[in-house]
């Protein structure tokens, strides 16, 4: 295990040898391991059992979203992937403010990864949200043609989650999209709409993207399992 974990383990949740833990490869499957020992960077652990990954829970929501500034995607992915998204596609929108070269990507890439890994084991996820590249808005869009609810986010709309989710039937997958900070233009509300999303508000406040985005997907997940409240429970 990477030093972090192996520290958080010993130091702050006080693991022992002998202590058994539930761990995950977030892709395949589910392991009950027993620790045999520390050294400094890392945790030895034996495999007692091993299940298949269980799975996802519904629905499956998937966060189109403008990059925020700075280090602020840090955050919007550990707290989304807390509230439970499956799956994260930053996009390049005409008043997008953070652009991430080639040069770059690799690193970010990454460290959301590693983020996303981080967040899933500390709120008991057995599945790691996917996280794609960056890549442009309109592109993003055409690949989402299977996806029978979808949403924007748009400070001018007045009907709420509520509004939407008490007149449609519940989804199996939602995708939902946040533009930046100086909203979206009228051409890419426009082609949002001509692809089948609605509009919807989150609230009479502007908010920041990351702030924007992890509401969003709390609130889709509260409204889906607000209804279904048996099949909306995050895998644990």
């Amino acid at each position: 295990m990477q030093q972090e974990v192996a520290h958080y383990l010993r130091h702050v949740l006080r693991k022992r040898p002998g202590d058994l833990l539930h761990v995950s490869d977030g892709v395949v499957a589910v392991y009950r391991v027993v620790i045999e020992g520390f050294t400094k960077e890392e945790v030895r652990c034996r495999i007692k059992e091993q299940s298949p990954l269980p799975d996802p829970p519904s629905p499956r929501i998937q966060l189109l979203t403008s990059l925020p500034k700075g280090n602020r995607m840090d955050w919007l992915v550990q707290k989304s992937t807390e509230v439970g998204v499956a799956e994260i596609k930053p996009v390049s929108m005409k008043r997008s403010v953070r652009e991430i070269t080639s040069k770059k990507l690799d690193h970010w890439m990454r460290r959301w990864a590693k983020i996303a890994g981080a967040a899933a084991g500390q709120s008991g996820r057995a599945e790691v949200p996917v996280l794609h590249a960056p890549r442009p808005f309109s592109e993003v869009l055409s690949s989402l043609k299977d996806v029978s609810l979808k949403f924007f986010a748009d400070p001018e709309e007045g009907r709420t989650f509520y509004d939407r989710f008490t007149r449609m039937p519940l989804p199996r997958r939602i995708a939902i999209v946040v533009g930046p900070e100086g909203g979206m233009t009228n051409e890419e509300k426009e082609l949002l709409q001509q692809n089948g999303f609605a509009s919807l508000t989150l609230g009479h406040t502007i908010l920041r993207v990351e702030t924007a985005g992890i509401l969003a997907v709390a609130l889709a997940r509260y409204e889906w399992q607000r209804r279904e409240p048996s099949r909306g429970k995050l895998s644990l």
